[in-house]
Order: structure tokens, then C-alpha cells, then sequence
């Protein structure tokens, strides 16, 4: 598929879905269907649900385009939180997850403290691979926990990262866990019929 083709029908399927919930005391629900590889026979899209709770720092106009989408905690916002939930999508952009997650690495750790890796990896799967991180340090006198996972497909690459203000590291770590386990998901898809 040409790369304007491919780069347009991406735009065009960069889904995110807006439901609303079944009653009014149901806070809706924002998903969002992220491509990983659309290369392959099979594709590949991230599957990310944001807990309901949390309101996006950004425009909901804004989301298509934007590169970087934040969530925080509803009555919270970008220089007061305490949970923030950050989209990454790198679409067209040739990144590998692995090589991202580490130069991420490479320049959070100079500006911050006390940091420790509490885990790291890097997985292939056919079609697509993920590299996860979860480090811990201080940024201007408050003690973060971060959890990243990225995925990425030969042309794009996408990324959630969680970061929890907390001083109990393995209580914000199982959080974050918690929420990769039950909100990410990635999805296998035949391409539809011509």
C-alpha cells in the first residue's frame, strides 16, 4: 500500500471509541484502537481502555492528531496529580519499542533522582514486539513510580505509560501492573475482503 495511502487510512482508522455508558451514573468509557502493524497478512492494533475516573488533559478534538494524550484523575491536572495515564503514537515513524523504551531511559534518567529499574523487558511476537519498563525516582520532591509498555510493527509504535506519585513502590507497581493486564490488549485482526 503507498505510504500517503497507508499513513491516510491510519488517520482514518485511529480509532477511538467514545461509549457511553448504560446508565447516567456510569461514567462513559474511552478506548482507543491503536495500529501496530498493518504490514502482515494479520493486523496488529493496540487495544487501550482508560479507567473511568480519569479525564484527558487534551482536547477531545485534539486526539487524532495529537502525538502524546494524558489522563488524569478527575479534579487533578497536568502540574497536580497523583495517577497520570499518557498515550504515545508514533505512526509512520519506523521506531522500534525496544530502542524507544531505552533512549526514554537514557533521557529521564539524568533529570531525576534516586532512580532505580525495578523491571525491563523486551518480547517478540509474530507481527510485532514490546519492550516494558518500570523505574522509580524523584522529581522535584515527589517519589514517582512509572510503568511503560511500547509496541511497535516495522512502521509504528505505540506506547502507555502510567506514572503513580507514591512512596510504597511495589503497591503503585502492582497498580500499574494491574491496569497493563486488564486495560491493554492487543488484538489480532484478519484485513477485511476486497
Amino acid at each position: 500500500m503507498p505510504n500517503f495511502v497507508r499513513i491516510t487510512f491510519y488517520l482514518a482508522t485511529f480509532l477511538f471509541f467514545f461509549n457511553v455508558a448504560e446508565s447516567a451514573e456510569d461514567a462513559p468509557t474511552i478506548r482507543f484502537e491503536l495500529p501496530i502493524n498493518w504490514n502482515t497478512s494479520s493486523h496488529y492494533e493496540l487495544e487501550v481502555t482508560i479507567p473511568s475516573g480519569f479525564n484527558s488533559l487534551q482536547g477531545f478534538d485534539d486526539w487524532d492528531k495529537a502525538i502524546l494524550i494524558e489522563f488524569v484523575p478527575e479534579g487533578e491536572d497536568g502540574e497536580n496529580w497523583k495517577e497520570i495515564i499518557t498515550i504515545n503514537k508514533f505512526i509512520g515513524k519506523n521506531i522500534e519499542a525496544g530502542i524507544f523504551v531505552d533512549l526514554l531511559q537514557k533521557q529521564l534518567t539524568p533529570t531525576v533522582e534516586n532512580v532505580k529499574v525495578l523491571e525491563k523487558t523486551k518480547e517478540k511476537f509474530p507481527g510485532y514486539e514490546k519492550a516494558t519498563l518500570f523505574l522509580s525516582y524523584d522529581y522535584q520532591n515527589k517519589h514517582e513510580i512509572l510503568g511503560l509498555q511500547y509496541f511497535s510493527g516495522p512502521n509504528d509504535c505505540i506506547g502507555v505509560q502510567y506514572t503513580i506519585r507514591s512512596k510504597n513502590d511495589q503497591q503503585a507497581m502492582a497498580k500499574i501492573t494491574s491496569f497493563f493486564e486488564t486495560a491493554t490488549h492487543v488484538k489480532e485482526q484478519a484485513p477485511a475482503a476486497e
